[in-house]
């Protein structure tokens, strides 16, 4: 039987079409997102009441933290995406499968200058890694996406349109993966 997925999170969710090919799958992506705006987005995805739940969030963190030059507070994306991880666990089902999606890497594009791609991604890393323990010690399943996205630490160009976001080639990519976790090859 076919299980009732929400996939929340920024543009990357927002764009990745190939979802409609699930049944039963609900996109909850939305463009410019932050974990902050995940936290406030919650009650819509518990309203659904999913069986799965796929979180893909945090590239918008790490860049605005990159580009403010210290004119505003830096958000703490640790301390927002564990707030995530308790919110979800405090309320949805115990038998909710919850799949935390790495954050995916950049290239040299339209809104990445090449002079600061590989400090990003050092960033996406650290962040990755908090990600991956956090998801341990919450009993969710972390899924690593970069691995097959990555060429010489950073995001292929192949697979993104311009620095961030994915190309039809890197959604494919990134969906065979996915779907191989919801069952629907």
């Amino acid at each position: 039987m076919t299980k009732k997925s929400v996939f929340i999170g920024d543009s990357l969710i927002e764009q990745f079409k190939e979802l409609n090919k699930l049944k039963y799958s609900y996109n909850q992506g939305v463009g410019g997102d932050r974990t902050l705006d995940v936290i406030a987005r919650l009650d819509d995805l518990y309203k659904i009441n999913p069986e799965r739940v796929f979180l893909l969030i945090g590239i918008n963190d790490i860049l605005l933290n990159h580009s403010n030059h210290g004119r505003n507070p830096k958000i703490d994306i640790e301390r927002t995406y564990k707030s995530i991880v308790k919110n979800l666990t405090l309320n949805l089902n115990d038998n909710t499968e919850i799949f935390i999606l790495s954050i995916l890497p950049v290239c040299e594009g339209y809104f990445i200058a090449n002079t600061i791609v590989d400090e990003l991604n050092d960033t996406i890393d650290h962040m990755n890694q908090y990600i991956k323990m956090l998801s341990t010690e919450n009993e969710m399943i972390y899924v690593d996406l970069n691995a097959d996205l990555k060429k010489e630490n950073r995001l292929d160009k192949v697979y993104s349109i311009d620095g961030i976001h994915l190309s039809k080639v890197g959604y494919k990519k990134i969906f065979k993966k996915i779907s191989i976790l919801c069952n629907n090859l």
